[in-house]
């Protein structure tokens, strides 16, 4: 932490309130003995509370309106150096375009580090869109199964690392409950699978359980449909 850089952010006149939060973060973490500070885009979302995109967009609006200059780094973390030269009062923000910014890299997500098992941080990963739509897919918020991890790996030291974090957002995500009133997605069969699955299930209705029977009456409406056609 710097003084001076919380010092000089603290001063800084900015009309985005969030924008500003994220300089602070950012000053937060900056090395006065190198003259910069390089915190993730994963750990400026959770002290912000932002999305992974809002935060991109401050940082895009921070460095156009001359306050930070981003350093990027291959397979590391981007560096920020902080142009204490700009005066606080003459910082106004102007509108930039939606993330990515022009002078962004190629890839959306932000080079995570590994370490020498070959295994990525939990702290240092961001969930691909992918890996968003399985939660979606599951009744869950994204951003609510993020901010659960986060809060989980902070209390336990930051020290999670996984070989695949995707696979571990998954296992996480099957684990937990959907939200009361929301339903899950389930993908919808061709109709000649429901067909074959329907007569199946009926050569055996009677020995399944009540709730069994719930789920997939939900979830196959050819067999729904042939029940009721039977009276049941």
């Amino acid at each position: 932490m710097s003084v001076k850089a919380l010092s000089w952010a603290f001063d800084v006149q900015i009309d985005d309130p969030l924008a500003k939060l994220v300089l602070l973060a950012i000053a937060n973490n900056h090395n006065e003995a190198h003259g910069i500070a390089w915190p993730s885009v994963a750990h400026l979302c959770h002290v912000t509370g932002a999305s992974e995109r809002t935060v991109r967009n401050k940082l895009a609006r921070l460095e156009d309106a001359g306050l930070i200059r981003r350093k990027y780094r291959t397979g590391r973390s981007t560096q920020y150096v902080m142009l204490f030269a700009t005066p606080a009062s003459a910082a106004p923000l102007h509108d930039v375009p939606p993330t990515p910014a022009p002078r962004a890299p190629i890839t959306y997500k932000e080079p995570v580090n590994k370490n020498k098992g070959g295994k990525i941080k939990i702290s240092d990963w961001s969930p691909s869109d992918e890996d968003c739509q399985y939660a979606r897919d599951h009744g869950h918020d994204p951003d609510d199964i993020l901010t659960s991890i986060r809060l989980w790996d902070e209390a336990n030291g930051n020290k999670a690392a996984y070989a695949s974090p995707s696979a571990f957002w998954k296992q996480w995500v099957r684990r937990e409950k959907p939200p009361r009133g929301k339903n899950v997605t389930h993908q919808v069969m061709p109709e000649d699978k429901h067909t074959a699955n329907a007569r199946r299930w009926l050569a055996r209705w009677d020995t399944l359980s009540d709730t069994l029977k719930v789920d997939l009456r939900h979830q196959n409406p050819v067999l729904d449909r042939m029940l009721k056609k039977n009276g049941d």
